[in-house]
C-alpha cells in the first residue's frame, strides 16, 4: 500500500452525461459516447459547451477516427459499426454474425484496421459473464476474430509507433499485449 495518496485537482468540463464512455480528442474537441443517453457528443475544451453529434438508438460505445477524419463508432446492442462522414452516417461493418456480447472499446491502426473488443456476454440483458474476443475489422468491412477467451476485454490502445495493441482484461485482472505491425494481428 502506498504511504500517501496523491490528490489531483480537476475542473468540471461539462455535465449531463448518463454514462460517458470512450473519450477521444481531435481538433480541439472532446468526443464522448453517452451509452445510456444514446448520443455521441462533442465538447469544446475551452468552454465546456456540449453538442449532440449523432444519436445512436442501440447505444454507442467505442469510437475512433479513420485517416480521412471520419468518425467510426459502435452501435453496441446490434453489433454494428457506423461511419460518420460530412454529417451522414453509413454502415461500416456488421458483426452480428460473430459478436458474442456487446461492442466495446476500439482503436484503429496505421493500416486502417479497427480493433474492437467483444465483451463476450450480454450482461445488461441478464447473461452471466463469459469470455469475450478481440475482433479486427478491415477497411473493406470484413470481420475476423484475432483473439478469444479474453475475460471482459475493454480499454484498447495502440502504442505510438503502431506496433502493439494493449487490451485491459477487466474481469481477468490483467493487461494483454498483442503485436499489430503491418501484416500482423
Amino acid at each position: 500500500m502506498p504511504s500517501s495518496a496523491i490528490t489531483l485537482s480537476h475542473t468540471v468540463l461539462t455535465d449531463g452525461l448518463y454514462f460517458g464512455e470512450s473519450p477521444r480528442y481531435r481538433d480541439g474537441l472532446l468526443y464522448v459516447s453517452d451509452m445510456t443517453g444514446r448520443k455521441i457528443y462533442t465538447v469544446d475544451e475551452q468552454t465546456g459547451s456540449k453538442d449532440i453529434l449523432v444519436e445512436v438508438e442501440s447505444q454507442p460505445n467505442g469510437m475512433c477516427f479513420a485517416d480521412d477524419g471520419s468518425l467510426i463508432y459502435s452501435s453496441m446492442f446490434d453489433a454494428k459499426l457506423h461511419r460518420l462522414q460530412e454529417g451522414r452516417s453509413s454502415l461500416y461493418a456488421d458483426m452480428s454474425g460473430i459478436m458474442k456480447g456487446y461492442c466495446g472499446d476500439m482503436a484503429i491502426d496505421g493500416e486502417g484496421r479497427v480493433f474492437l473488443d467483444d465483451t463476450g456476454a450480454r450482461v445488461l440483458h441478464g447473461e452471466d459473464p463469459k469470455p469475450g474476443q478481440l475482433l479486427v475489422i478491415e477497411k473493406d468491412g470484413s470481420v475476423r476474430v484475432a483473439a478469444d477467451q479474453i475475460v471482459f476485454p475493454n480499454a484498447l490502445m495502440i502504442n505510438n509507433d503502431g506496433t502493439r495493441l494493449f487490451v485491459a482484461e477487466t474481469f481477468g485482472n490483467g493487461l494483454l499485449r498483442y503485436d499489430v505491425g503491418a501484416g500482423e494481428a
